[in-house]
């Protein structure tokens, strides 16, 4: 009698592997930055007003500091020629005459409606102007004209005229704001991998085969 026996294991090793990842996200940050300018402007007015004793308003007569004279003085004027003297109101200064010489009852100078002409016959001298003056030449015979000035009464005629200015000043406040904001944002973000690894190891069960051989004789 023969007997055989054979055991026979078989051992199987499974791996598997798991990758896990987790990503993570921080909170946002805003961060908010505000500034402001603040602009402050002074406006000046200055307002000046100035007294004059007369002044030309119209016509082609000769108006420097407080004498006024007839067109092309000391030259003839012309024929046909006309001016307009504007006197304020609440004039006391007279009138200086410097030169006078017109056509006679012909060629005009008007002050307080009254009408002079003629060399030296008839002239404005110290009268107190209270209306405008006007002067006015006919069509013919031209003569070297006229020239008067504004005195205060108690002057003479080499002294001066002076203006009386006033000043007034407005001041004004401008104030002008300038406002700039900036935002900054940050945003983190973190990536995380955690890698799992399992080992499966199988192991089958063990076969035994048992072989019995007998022989006879």
């Amino acid at each position: 009698t023969t007997t055989t026996t054979a055991t026979t294991t078989t051992t199987s090793t499974e791996t598997t592997s798991f990758t896990t990842t987790v990503t993570t996200t921080a909170s946002t940050t805003t961060a908010t930055t505000t500034t402001t300018t603040t602009a402050t402007t002074t406006l000046s007015t200055t307002t000046t007003t100035t007294t004059v004793m007369w002044m030309l308003e119209s016509g082609p007569c000769a108006w420097v500091g407080p004498c006024i004279s007839s067109p092309n003085f000391p030259e003839n004027y012309d024929d046909h020629q006309s001016c307009e003297i504007y006197v304020p109101p609440g004039v006391t200064e007279v009138i200086s005459v410097v030169a006078f010489d017109t056509e006679a009852d012909h060629d005009f100078l008007v002050v307080n409606g009254i009408g002079y002409s003629g060399r030296y016959r008839d002239t404005p001298a110290g009268v107190t102007p209270t209306s405008n003056i006007t002067w006015s030449s006919d069509t013919s015979v031209a003569k070297s004209g006229w020239k008067i000035c504004l005195w205060p009464p108690t002057t003479t005629a080499t002294s001066t005229t002076t203006s009386t200015a006033t000043t007034t000043s407005t001041t004004g406040t401008t104030t002008t704001t300038n406002t700039t904001t900036t935002t900054a944002t940050t945003t983190t973000t973190s990536t995380e991998t955690t890698s799992f690894t399992t080992t499966v190891t199988t192991t089958a069960s063990t076969t035994t085969a048992t072989t019995t051989t007998t022989t006879t004789a």
